[in-house]
């Protein structure tokens, strides 16, 4: 169809026909000028503007979470302030968003618990809604597994070169260039039988070796270590009862893994606090009360009767009062009452083991 001027407004200049590119912006400039369209884009935009701010700003937290935890950890003077309630990782999280984003109590509080979209593996889209705090838990959650990660990869080669090679095989996964050193199923039933764990020489060295990657890994120093008594041995390492636990129980519930046992743990809980407390309980009856060095190993308060009082109620606490940001959120536990079973790693009632000889 010709136009009054004799020109078809199909066709471009000279007749030629207009570039798909040209015909796309004109739609475009089109529906800009439609009415109602301007105002949905601005809030879409304004909403993508305001995902991209929660995540910035929940990166920025995240990063100076991790070494109020390690801190935590490493700065520990009993067993209560070794591993935190849920209440206690609350209240850093409220206070660590206060002071990083300059909000007000009020507002970060209102800031933790806004739900947006945040990366995801879950999702087709890659994205998925989730409050703030959820996913500034996520820290936490990294926090318990780099201590496992750590202490379990420690363990394995030293009681594989403990044992000379008797304990653990080679194993390279599908798809990978790279083997690694893993337990066998067998392993793990037979230092899970009993004491075996923490009775055999080898098992024991290997476990202190494991805690002190794991100090070193956290920044704890040299104030973890002691010359050995007896030169060109192995260094002593000195720690709370508390934290020997925590690293004992992260490599026992790989064992159980590996073994078959399936975890209690459920949702987004900072780690197995529950199966610590118990587990803590447990080699407080196990190990002798002293001080003193014994096979590498002196427990700060060793010869204290309280070294496994976990006093819920008077720990310092900056959540007290603070309810659970988590709570709403599928799948998120903010609680700590975990429970374990298939545990035989137990002595006999009211007689404490010794802890083994060095060969």
């Amino acid at each position: 169809m010709l136009t009054e001027h004799g020109a078809d407004p199909a066709l471009g200049p000279r007749g030629r026909p207009l570039h798909f590119k040209d015909v796309t912006h004109a739609a475009a400039a089109t529906l800009r000028d439609a009415p109602g369209v301007a105002s949905t884009k601005s809030d879409n935009d304004k909403q993508q503007d305001e995902n991209d701010k929660n995540r910035t700003s929940a990166k920025v937290v995240k990063k100076k979470l991790l070494p109020v935890y390690r801190a935590n950890f490493c700065n520990a003077v009993d067993a209560s302030s070794v591993y935190r309630t849920s209440m206690w990782h609350n209240g850093v999280l409220l206070t660590t968003t206060m002071s990083t984003l300059s909000l007000t109590s009020a507002e970060a509080s209102l800031f933790l618990r806004k739900k947006v979209m945040f990366p995801s593996t879950n999702d087709k889209s890659g994205f998925a809604e989730q409050s703030v705090s959820r996913f500034l838990k996520r820290s936490t959650s990294y926090f318990f597994t780099s201590i496992r990660t750590k202490a379990v990869k420690q363990y394995i080669l030293s009681l594989n070169h403990l044992s000379k090679g008797a304990v653990g095989h080679t194993h390279t996964p599908p798809r990978s260039k790279r083997a690694r050193l893993v337990f066998r199923p067998a392993d793990a039933v037979k230092l899970l039988t009993g004491n075996f764990f923490i009775t055999d020489p080898n098992s024991w060295r290997a476990l202190l070796d494991a805690l002190g990657a794991v100090v070193e890994m956290l920044g704890g120093g040299d104030k973890f270590f002691e010359p050995p008594a007896i030169p060109g041995s192995d260094d002593t390492v000195v720690c709370l009862l508390a934290q020997l636990t925590l690293v004992a129980l992260k490599v026992r519930e790989h064992l159980k893994a590996v073994a078959g046992v399936a975890s209690s743990r459920k949702g987004m809980n900072p780690g197995h606090r529950g199966l610590w407390v118990q587990m803590l309980q447990e080699y407080h009856g196990k190990l002798p009360l002293s001080a003193d060095v014994q096979n590498g190993l002196r427990l700060v308060d060793g010869a204290s009767e309280s070294r496994a009082d976990v006093d819920e109620e008077n720990e310092a606490n900056p959540g007290n009062g603070l309810a659970d940001f988590s709570s709403g959120d599928e799948g998120d536990s903010g609680g700590d009452g975990d429970t374990t079973d298939g545990d035989n790693d137990r002595g006999e009632d009211g007689e404490p083991l010794t802890v083994p000889a060095a060969e």
